[in-house]
């Protein structure tokens, strides 16, 4: 499970999953049902939000604590 609290496991987990969102668009035979540019727009504004983040924040409900 996710540390919600370890800014450096989020920044992991999204890079990742961004990573994995241009695979999927890379390959001519995937299939999704929600748009991979959605998802990589999303994790790289979560992963702005971090930078900016406040201390104690808890990184996984980024940046739903605004």
């Amino acid at each position: 499970m996710l540390d919600c609290y370890d800014r450096d496991a989020v920044r992991e987990y999204l890079t990742e999953k961004i990573a994995g969102q241009r695979r999927t668009l890379a390959d001519p035979h995937s299939f999704t049902t929600v748009d991979p540019n959605f998802i990589i727009a999303d994790a790289q504004w979560r992963l702005r939000w971090l930078d900016c983040a406040p201390a104690g924040a808890r990184y996984g409900a980024a940046p739903l604590q605004d």
